[in-house]
């Protein structure tokens, strides 16, 4: 997963220009969506390639989606601002992620079995991840 976000930021950049950044924004959080419900899905003793594979569209959904939101917010404050903006993105996205692994790590401990826990957390992050896409759809059109 890690590996596609070197690989694929320009490309979301490439899509970003071309149809604004909406559309990557939304469709890479569907994407991660997809790509957790798949991994819900799996069977239980699913081989480590397969588990492997069902990653990909997730660090492929990121890889769409961070990029745009990162220029959103970059291009709407003035640039002597832009250091102190970047250290609140990068802080809240250090503190959403953190939370998030403690969050999902709390629900998948509490339940009878810990493959039942992760099936709820990935299923619980795909149905956010769908929630967000849509609210997506309000983020302002770029004129160019």
């Amino acid at each position: 997963m890690t590996g596609l976000v070197a690989v694929l930021n320009p490309a979301a950049a490439r899509t970003a220009a071309r149809f604004g950044p909406r559309v990557p924004i939304i469709g890479g959080q569907l994407v991660m969506a997809a790509g957790l419900a798949g991994l819900c899905l799996a069977p239980a003793h699913a081989p480590a390639l397969l588990i492997a594979a069902l990653m990909i569209p997730v660090g492929v959904g990121g890889s769409f989606t961070v990029p745009p939101i990162t220029a959103m917010l970059m291009e709407s404050i003035p640039a002597d601002r832009a250091g102190t903006a970047s250290g609140a993105l990068n802080t809240s996205r250090q503190v959403g992620g953190s939370l998030g692994v403690a969050a999902f790590g709390a629900v998948a401990a509490a339940q009878a079995s810990f493959l039942h826990g992760l099936h709820i957390s990935y299923l619980t992050a795909a149905v956010l991840l769908t929630i967000t896409a849509a609210a997506s759809a309000t983020l302002p059109r770029v004129t160019r």
